[in-house]
């Protein structure tokens, strides 16, 4: 390669080609080129290759593995990265144009820190609906309550990743992004840059919405069994609160879909309460108390 890479992109994908297809093209839309993009191919029922051999060159590159999920997938694909940093993308995601030149300014300016995230927007084509995330300033505090960041926005040089990497617990797909940023945070300096440059496209077929109650409830307990593992993290009081009400309140909306859980629903609803009575603000007790009044009904 004649110019250093600085970035190493990382999609693991499971079919979805026409979304996939999407995401590359987004990326052949920014004029910096020295990143490179490894695609790992996540056991696709049928050959990708012809729809991505138009998009494979020096600087994106193809792997295919037996179906493990995301947590492994990602982590195969930074084994086979050349960047001192790292980005994950999923593969329904989209790259603004100003996503590398933004990445690099921010390293040049602050001396290259070991991890850090751009903002990120979140579009529903459907309902036409787009919401910018900015994040600002140094943001463990606000990780440790709730999972705010987007995987498609952070940049980590890959020597710290290599310390962390994601849970390859097949069970955990979904939240192993949380997982490994309350790691990453309660031992690292985690920045925010305010400039948007990704977008989550939020449509009805992303993998984390279609998954059922038990594999939800599954998830769940092995993210709690993950955090509060204490050769996982040390955790003071007021950071054990924070997650432990994160946790209560993710079950309390869970369940609040299905109106034969409505006891369940509050139990988990007032638990989160109880460790962080501030959250009571949070948008999402809206959409749960509104399926709890819906189930009244």
């Amino acid at each position: 390669m004649s110019q250093k890479i600085y970035l190493s992109v990382i999609i693991p994908f499971y079919n979805r080609f026409e979304l996939l297809e999407k995401t590359l093209q987004s990326f052949n839309k920014i004029k910096e080129k020295n990143f490179e993009i490894i695609l790992v191919d996540d056991g696709s029922i049928s050959n990708p290759l012809s729809i991505l051999n138009k998009y494979i060159n020096n600087n994106v590159k193809y792997y295919r593995i037996e179906n493990s999920e995301r947590g492994y997938a990602r982590n195969f694909g930074a084994n086979k990265s050349n960047g001192e940093y790292l980005n994950f993308f999923d593969s329904d995601d989209l790259v603004l144009e100003n996503h590398i030149y933004s990445f690099i300014n921010f390293i040049k300016k602050n001396n290259s820190p070991n991890i850090f995230t751009n903002s990120y927007s979140v579009v529903d084509y459907k309902k036409k609906i787009k919401k910018n995330i900015i994040l600002e300033g140094i943001l463990n505090n606000k990780i440790f309550k709730k999972n705010i960041l987007s995987c498609n926005s952070v940049f980590i040089k890959k020597k710290c990743f290599d310390k962390y990497k994601f849970s390859e617990n097949i069970d955990l797909s979904g939240s192993e992004d949380w997982d490994l940023w309350l790691r990453i945070a309660n031992n690292e300096i985690f920045y925010g840059n305010k400039i948007i440059s990704t977008v989550i496209n939020n449509h009805l077929n992303r993998s984390t919405i279609k998954q059922d109650l038990d594999k939800i409830l599954k998830r769940i307990n092995v993210l709690n069994e993950s955090i509060f593992n204490k050769k996982s993290l040390t955790l003071n009081f007021t950071k054990y609160r924070h997650i432990k009400s994160e946790i209560f309140s993710f079950k309390s909306l869970t369940f609040s879909f299905y109106k034969n859980k409505k006891s369940t629903t509050f139990f988990y609803f007032l638990s989160s309460l109880l460790y962080r009575p501030t959250r009571i603000f949070d948008k999402r007790n809206i959409v749960i108390c509104k399926n709890i009044l819906l189930s009244i009904i």
